[in-house]
């Protein structure tokens, strides 16, 4: 049997019925390659120590397709590098199970490859919703900062707007782009690698258990001088936070801190610790209130409708749905015309909580109306 052309690499736990939809989505596309022909596509699925009956569901994947299974639950990035080191393919995706490929996604993801050997690896464009009108946010890059401005905006007003604004600057450019950009981290949900890159800088960081395992690796390829793009043209639905995780609050406050002490050394484990602290110290004694003026639509029972009418924007209008009133981060629709309504798609999947909805004037970056809701 020859080379493969692409190996994808599913990782999962507990959550066997997502492969299942993920790699039906992967055996349903088609791609080329350099030379013309064909491309061949390999799938290696990480079963990352799920329970039994978990386990037993994976039994019923296709013919031909390699099932890994762990000794431990490795975490994301340990596991995903026991399934990069069993792929054959010229080039290696890392998945994650709870997604769709829409029709074309591979071959855009290739082709950027294809052609420029600079380009070191690609991710798409991620939509939250069957319907494909909320945006996935773009991943952040970790620098000091933004620790900073994260940290202390939650306290200080004055920095949680500029933050707020820098954020949403960046995230307008990335949600609007039609072309390819250079990205500074792309989202570990999916990303295709250049082999030769995967094997010059290494796979992720295993110390990383859950989160920054994808920021830490564009570090490195980054500082290797290899690009990392962003393809609209690709795109999947990514069912976000629909995998079960374990101890998420705990994993990614210890990501964190690994990741600010292994790229900015004794000062930045120090400096890291301190900048916590203290805007926690901060934030036990002055619990920012939520802006004024939102709109409260109570505990509805199905997709809320947001009515729009009445604003006067000077450019386009976007539409921001969030956990907490500070929308950072949030996912994000461009819209047009007097309502918005949720998708049924995201209703179904919303957990019991609060969430929140913001219209944005994309010329100001202003809100212009915000809704809040309880679902229960």
């Amino acid at each position: 049997m020859g080379q493969p052309d692409l190996s994808a690499v599913v990782v999962t736990w507990n959550d066997a019925s997502y492969v299942i939809g993920v790699v039906s989505s992967l055996l349903e596309q088609q791609f080329g390659v350099e030379d013309g022909r064909r491309g061949t596509l390999e799938i290696i699925v990480v079963d990352n120590h799920s329970a039994e009956e978990h386990a037993r569901l994976l039994e019923w994947l296709p013919a031909g397709i390699t099932v890994i299974r762990t000794e431990k639950n490795l975490g994301y990035g340990g596991a995903a590098n026991r399934g990069f080191d069993a792929a054959r393919g010229r080039y290696v995706s890392v998945l994650n199970p709870d997604m769709r490929f829409l029709p074309g996604a591979l071959q855009a993801l290739l082709t950027p490859l294809f052609e420029d050997p600079n380009v070191g690896a690609t991710g798409p464009k991620f939509w939250w919703d069957d319907e494909r009108r909320f945006m996935m946010p773009p991943n952040d890059d970790p620098t000091f900062g933004f620790l900073l401005l994260s940290r202390f905006g939650q306290v200080i007003a004055a920095l949680g707007r500029l933050h707020k604004r820098r954020w949403l600057r960046e995230a307008v450019k990335y949600w609007s782009s039609a072309e390819p950009r250079s990205m500074s981290v792309l989202c570990g949900a999916c990303i295709v690698f250049r082999r030769e890159v995967l094997e010059q800088v290494g796979g992720f960081d295993p110390g990383y258990f859950l989160y920054y395992d994808d920021a830490d690796w564009a570090r490195r390829a980054r500082r290797a001088g290899h690009r990392l793009l962003y393809v609209p043209q690709a795109e999947v639905v990514h069912y976000y936070n629909q995998s079960p995780k374990a101890n998420p609050g705990r994993s990614a406050y210890a990501s964190e801190a690994r990741f600010y002490g292994k790229h900015y050394g004794g000062l930045g484990r120090v400096g890291f610790a301190v900048v916590d602290r203290v805007a926690a110290f901060c934030a036990a004694r002055r619990v920012p209130a939520p802006p004024p003026g939102i709109i409260s639509l109570g505990q509805p029972e199905k997709p809320p409708l947001l009515q729009i009418d009445g604003c006067q924007p000077q450019g386009g209008m976007l539409i921001e749905v969030s956990h907490h009133w500070t929308f950072l981060p949030a996912a994000g629709a461009l819209l047009d015309g007097d309502e918005f309504q949720v998708p049924r798609s995201i209703w179904e999947r919303l957990q019991p909580g609060w969430y929140y909805a913001r219209l944005v004037d994309l010329a100001t970056l202003e809100p212009l109306r915000i809704w809040s809701w309880q679902k229960v």
